[in-house]
């Protein structure tokens, strides 16, 4: 066998037995950022929050933040922002530059760990490597309970 059909015979032999593997992993790649995409953060429509519970005493305040973790609402979790006496924002965690979790709101910005970019109290990039908004989500008031919905 001479030595450029023996090179090319095990060249296509090498992508023959490689090809379904890497299928697989592109594929699995792929899977993966559709089921954590910020269009299918989660399986339920809305949130709801006890505001008399201890861990988000800190929303009593107006100006006070809460980061909550990951959750079946949003996957990266959320800032929730209490603007006025009645009313509260809440923003995804996910950064939309890295998609890491956001820290949560101190002196009216919240800043991504990863990459230093900041985001005000409406979610706006303020600074950073990214121009996106924080994904930004509904907030109602009944009573103690606080209901976040998509």
């Amino acid at each position: 066998m001479k030595r450029r059909n023996f090179i090319k015979q095990i060249c296509n032999t090498c992508v023959a037995s490689t090809l379904p593997i890497s299928l697989l992993t592109i594929q699995s790649c792929s899977d993966s950022e559709s089921s954590d995409g910020p269009d299918s953060e989660g399986s339920v429509d809305n949130l709801d929050l006890d505001l008399s519970e201890s861990k988000y005493s800190s929303l009593k305040n107006i100006g006070g933040a809460v980061a909550l973790g990951s959750n079946n609402f949003d996957l990266a979790g959320l800032l929730v922002y209490r603007r006025s006496e009645s009313s509260y924002v809440a923003f995804s965690r996910r950064c939309p530059h890295a998609g890491t979790s956001i820290n949560s709101f101190s002196n009216g910005i919240a800043s991504c760990p990863s990459h230093g970019a900041r985001f005000d109290t409406n979610g706006s990039a303020v600074s950073g490597p990214t121009n996106a908004d924080l994904k930004k989500y509904m907030c109602s008031v009944n009573g103690t309970i606080l209901t976040i919905t998509k």
